[in-house]
């Protein structure tokens, strides 16, 4: 596939707007010209106990919302067509779960280069053990 332009936002779970501290646990990729558009978000909740311990979350709830931010995005796939629609839905986005200014991307295939993405930008390299 020839390359095209696309962008990618990291979604990040940041607990106290004020501190602006946030651990990634997502990514989206926006491709204009292929009218592809889609977030993937950890399964796994290692990178925010990381960051911000174990106690004090209410898990289920986390999941839950990793979950609609997925969901959100394929529902409002369908008038984000352009670069300013993309940052209009990011600015409109406030909760736990915040998406960083697009970044762009080159794209060849955009399944594939969200998955990298997702590897590069939010796997943790460091997985938590248990002792």
């Amino acid at each position: 596939m020839t390359p095209t332009q696309g962008y990618y936002s990291i979604i990040q779970f940041c607990p106290d707007l004020g501190r602006c501290e946030a651990a990634n646990v997502g990514v989206l990729l926006f491709c204009p010209k292929l009218g592809y558009l889609k977030a993937m978000t950890n399964p796994s909740n290692n990178r925010i106990i990381r960051f911000f311990g174990p106690d004090s979350h209410d898990w289920a709830q986390i999941d839950v919302l990793k979950q609609g931010v997925v969901d959100r995005v394929e529902l409002e796939s369908h008038w984000i067509k352009s670069l300013a629609d993309l940052r209009h839905f990011i600015a409109l986005h406030a909760n736990l779960f915040q998406f960083t200014s697009p970044n762009p991307a080159r794209v060849t295939n955009p399944d594939h280069d969200l998955q990298d993405l997702f590897e590069e930008l939010v796997c943790d390299p460091h997985p938590l053990t248990k002792a």
